[in-house]
């Protein structure tokens, strides 16, 4: 079993979209914050991946298994952001997370954000999301805000 971690290419597009549809479909059990995080993040088809992949200004990222991928992660690099970096969506398929895909996934877009010249990386959990919050603390990123809301309907 040889784990990797490495930029995300064109071929890999159909898996990008497949792990994002994962992603989403688990926000179907009423996760606190999930309807506010798909309203601002459409979900891109393969020629928003495609524009991602080239645009300067994004990092994505897969991780997985021998030649399976099985985890994603997209960074935005932008200088509005508090630190100059935000890690816009991470995700690994739910049988492979404990192997460290996760954890590889972070520590890879640390290391994109250092080298394009960020001052410090930011990213988002949802509330109750546990296992993100605890992949997030593992590489040294730290809560500095908390972020609450009452919707007052119409």
């Amino acid at each position: 079993m040889i784990e990797f971690v490495r930029p995300a290419t064109e071929s890999d597009i159909d898996e990008l979209m497949r792990l994002d549809t994962e992603h989403r479909s688990g926000f179907a059990t009423g996760v606190r914050g999930a309807a506010q995080w798909l309203d601002e993040h459409p979900q891109p088809d393969s020629g928003d991946w495609r524009s991602r992949l080239a645009d300067p200004q994004w990092r994505v990222m897969v991780a997985g298994v021998d030649d399976s991928v099985l985890g994603l992660l997209s960074l935005r690099l932008d200088a509005s952001v508090g630190g100059g970096a935000l890690v816009d969506q991470v995700f690994v398929t739910e049988g492979a997370r404990e192997i460290g895909l996760g954890d590889g996934l972070v520590a890879a877009a640390l290391e994109a954000a250092r080298s394009a010249g960020a001052r410090a990386v930011e990213a988002l959990a949802l509330p109750g999301d546990r296992e993100t919050k605890n992949l997030f603390e593992r590489a040294g990123l730290v809560a500095r805000l908390v972020g609450v809301l009452r919707e007052l309907g119409a």
